[in-house]
């Protein structure tokens, strides 16, 4: 039998803000790399699809976000492929009842849930399943506690493991994962938006990685894998995805700032269909720049679909004067202060550590409910970690 082991598609996902021309058609790159997914599954003549959560971005989707999944998953029935899944933490949020229950019913799907449900046989291997829960380890001691046997057990559950010393909530540690490994032959993980397997010899941990970058500051491999059961082989294929230029641009003046980035973008073939993220590199008497003022003159200019200036990085210790601070963001200050004084994984990654915390203020301030705090967390921590190589 030929599995495809997928992940973490965030159907129904935009960019913050929601609207405009870009979010449009970052809305329809999930559904492409959703696509292209069973199309491949096709092409390599699959027996089972697994995919190990958050299949949806939301809980509570759009009715053409709904209409577009059935679509998609039409394609897969109709080449008699079949799919198994399980609830991730974006397709339930601890709700009783989510949309992947209503694929089940319709027959587009089979939702896995061990507890609930039992265990579901297919082609002489058995599949277990368990929704996403906050806390793994006890979760699967009660859970699969009479489980007695590894020949022929897949297990599909929508978490990864912990590779740094960094606590995420609902990941499972290298210790965990052992003791699953002592029953499952394969066990299809997600959560984690990069590529990943455990252990580095004779794996059965498998993270494949969303098909789609789910955040553009995510950096590692992410695609599917195909499973040969009868070799106990498996292959990662790299996903179909928006391509994104990660660029640096050194700068000791402002004179040739357009024409430097113009220079970096043709040197890199950088065209309309791309996205260019850009980290400026200037020095500490370099004039103060707004961010959102040279994205938006960099926008008339440059060849691309979205520009995106994730910092500026200044030389020297004085980045900001407090003398000046009326001319600079608050953002800017907090920059400098994590860069310059925390000296840990967070100031290599200040930019968006900024974006969090200030994410963070607005769903106190907006007295938001709490589940979202954590929400965002796990998010934040996912993507720090996979920027920082942490991979097993």
């Amino acid at each position: 039998m030929k599995i495809l082991h997928t992940s973490d598609w965030h159907l129904g996902r935009r960019p913050v803000g929601g609207v405009g021309k870009f979010s449009d058609i970052r809305f329809n790159d999930y559904f492409e790399s959703a696509r292209w997914v069973v199309e491949k599954a096709i092409e390599e003549k699959i027996d089972l699809i697994l995919i190990s959560g958050d299949l949806f971005d939301k809980s509570n989707i759009l009715p053409e976000v709904f209409d577009r999944t059935i679509e998609i998953l039409q394609m897969a029935k109709e080449n008699g492929i079949k799919i198994f899944a399980v609830e991730g933490n974006h397709d339930r949020v601890f709700q009783s009842y989510s949309w992947l229950k209503s694929l089940d019913k319709m027959g587009y799907l089979k939702l896995l849930d061990y507890k609930n449900d039992g265990m579901y046989e297919f082609e002489g291997y058995n599949f277990y399943g368990l929704p996403y829960n906050g806390l793994p380890e006890e979760y699967f001691k009660e859970s699969l506690k009479n489980i007695e046997t590894k020949s022929n057990n897949i297990f599909v559950i929508h978490t990864a493991i912990n590779s740094s010393d960094y606590l995420i909530p609902g990941i499972i540690s290298k210790e965990q994962a052992d003791r699953l490994g002592e029953k499952f032959d394969y066990i299809a993980g997600g959560h984690f938006h990069y590529y990943s397997f455990y252990p580095q010899k004779s794996p059965f941990f498998f993270v494949p990685g969303s098909p789609e970058y789910c955040d553009l500051y995510e950096r590692d491999e992410k695609g599917i894998i195909i499973y040969d059961t009868e070799k106990s082989k498996h292959t990662f294929i790299p996903s179909k995805k928006r391509k994104v230029h990660r660029l640096t641009l050194e700068l000791r003046n402002n004179d040739e700032l357009l024409e430097e980035v113009k220079k970096l973008t043709q040197k890199n073939s950088v065209n309309e269909e791309d996205i260019l993220i850009l980290n400026i590199k200037a020095s500490d008497t370099y004039n103060y720049i707004s961010v959102e003022e040279l994205e938006n003159d960099l926008s008339k200019e440059i060849r691309a679909l979205k520009i995106i200036i994730v910092g500026i990085d200044y030389y020297g210790e004085n980045v900001i004067s407090v003398s000046d601070i009326t001319k600079n963001k608050i953002e800017e200050i907090e920059k400098s202060v994590i860069t310059q004084k925390w000296k840990n994984i967070f100031s290599f990654n200040a930019e968006k550590t900024v974006k969090f915390t200030e994410e963070l203020k607005r769903i106190v301030i907006d007295q938001r409910d709490e589940s979202e705090i954590y929400e965002i967390t796990d998010k934040f921590l996912s993507s720090l970690l996979g920027d920082s190589g942490n991979v097993d």
